[in-house]
């Protein structure tokens, strides 16, 4: 226990290192882009828009909670695709950052335990893009805020 108070000492010193890195990671990621950090809004929209109509149209599952609305059933899909992505994506991304990196390691003297997490703050940015829109379309399609919107 006393080893990780340390650790997350020694990462608190490189925050402002670790704030520009992340910055610098989300403005990369859409340079050259017709439409930018749009995209941010628009990724998880269109995703929604998908599984709607191969799940809720073309596939139609019979699940008796949802009805026979396609729309509750991919909104039911979009609460649990959302917190993957982040997931699966930083666990992709972070497994490779020390290679694609590497001028950066050898360049600046930093702890390269910084930038994992770089990499899982930039997706989770993202991910809080995507929250939005599932708390958009929860209202419209007649259902409530609960606790289990979490699980």
């Amino acid at each position: 226990m006393i080893r990780l108070l340390k650790n997350l000492k020694e990462l608190y010193k490189y925050r402002v290192l670790i704030q520009n890195l992340v910055s610098r990671e989300l403005k990369a990621r859409y340079r050259g882009t017709v439409l930018g950090f749009l995209w941010s809004f628009l990724n998880p929209l269109l995703l929604l828009i998908v599984y709607t109509i191969v799940f809720g149209f073309i596939l139609r599952p019979r699940v008796p909670e949802f009805g026979q609305s396609p729309w509750l059933y991919a909104l039911f899909l979009f609460c649990g695709v959302l917190p993957w992505t982040w997931f699966s994506s930083s666990s992709l991304e972070s497994s490779n950052i020390l290679m694609v990196q590497g001028n950066l390691i050898k360049k600046i003297l930093f702890p390269v335990e910084i930038l994992p997490i770089v990499v899982v703050t930039s997706n989770f940015i993202h991910f809080l893009f995507g929250l939005p829109i599932l708390f958009l379309f929860v209202p419209i399609l007649g259902k409530s805020y609960t606790p289990y919107l979490l699980f």
